[in-house]
C-alpha cells in the first residue's frame, strides 16, 4: 500500500512540475505579445526606419514598413547561434555616393550633371536603408558541456565528511554539443551509467527572466549501459 501511495505521490509531482511549465511558457509568451503590440504602438521617430535589441536571447526587430507604420518581429536566438550585422550593400554604396560626389565635382554640362544627380538620388536611398541582421535559428556548433542526469534503477554512493554514505540515481555528465535548432539541440554524452546521444532544450521560456536560465536546458539520453543492457534518463545540462 505504502509503495502505490509513493507512486502516485511522484506522478502528483512530476504533474505539478509539467503543469508549472506550461502555464509559466504561456504566461511569458502572453507577456511578450504585450510588450510588443506596446512598442509597435510607440512607433520609432520620424527619422528612423529601423531599431534592433538584442536582449536575454531575443533579437526584437522594429522596422517601418511602406505606409509608415511599426512592426515588431520577435525572434529567438539560440546562444550557439550569433547575431550578425551586415553591412556590405550599405559600404558599397557610401563608396560609390563619394564617387559620384567626386564626378560631379569635374562634370562638363548640364545634361551630365542632371545624370549623376539622379545617380546620387537613387545611391542615397539605398543608404538610407536600415542594415540587414542575421541571426541563424539552426546550424552545426562545437560545444562542451556538463549536467546531471537521473536514470531509474541505477544509482551512485556518494559520500559526505562526516563519513555518511547515501545512494541516489544521479550521475554527473559531460557532453558535446554538435547541431542545434531554435531552443532544441542534439549531442552525444557520457555518465557513470551509460553513453549514448542526447537531446536537449532550453528552459529560459519557462523559467522567470531573474533566474538567469537563458544557457540552461533539459536533456534526456539513453544509450547502452556500462554493466549491460540499455539505460536512459533526464537531466539538466549547461556548456561553455
Amino acid at each position: 500500500m505504502d509503495n502505490i501511495i509513493q507512486k502516485v505521490e511522484h506522478a502528483l509531482v512530476a504533474a505539478l512540475i509539467v503543469v508549472s511549465a506550461f502555464l509559466m511558457h504561456k504566461f511569458s509568451t502572453e507577456r511578450s505579445l504585450k510588450e510588443q503590440a506596446l512598442l509597435a504602438a510607440k512607433g520609432l521617430p520620424p527619422d528612423v526606419l529601423a531599431q534592433y535589441t538584442y536582449q536575454n536571447n531575443m533579437l526584437t526587430e522594429l522596422i517601418k514598413n511602406s505606409k509608415g507604420k511599426t512592426e515588431v518581429v520577435a525572434k529567438y536566438v539560440a546562444s550557439e547561434s550569433e547575431v550578425t550585422v551586415i553591412t556590405k550593400e550599405r559600404d558599397e554604396a557610401t563608396k560609390k555616393y563619394q564617387d559620384l560626389l567626386e564626378q560631379l565635382k569635374t562634370a562638363k554640362n548640364p545634361a551630365e550633371v542632371k545624370k549623376i544627380d539622379a545617380e546620387l538620388k537613387t545611391v542615397s536611398d539605398s543608404l538610407n536603408k536600415p542594415p540587414e541582421i542575421s541571426a541563424p535559428t539552426w546550424g552545426f556548433t562545437s560545444r562542451f558541456g556538463i549536467g546531471m542526469v537521473v536514470s531509474p534503477g541505477h544509482s551512485l554512493t556518494y559520500a559526505v565528511s562526516d563519513g555518511t554514505t547515501f545512494k541516489l540515481p544521479i550521475s554527473p555528465v559531460f557532453d558535446w554539443k554538435y547541431f542545434y535548432w531554435d531552443r532544441y539541440s542534439a549531442l552525444l554524452q557520457v555518465n557513470a551509467f551509460y553513453g549514448g546521444p542526447e537531446f536537449s532544450r532550453h528552459v529560459d521560456d519557462v523559467t522567470p527572466k531573474w533566474m538567469h536560465m537563458n544557457n540552461t536546458e533539459f536533456s534526456t539520453s539513453f544509450g547502452p549501459g556500462w554493466t549491460g543492457g540499455y539505460a536512459g534518463g533526464v537531466g539538466l545540462r549547461t556548456n561553455w
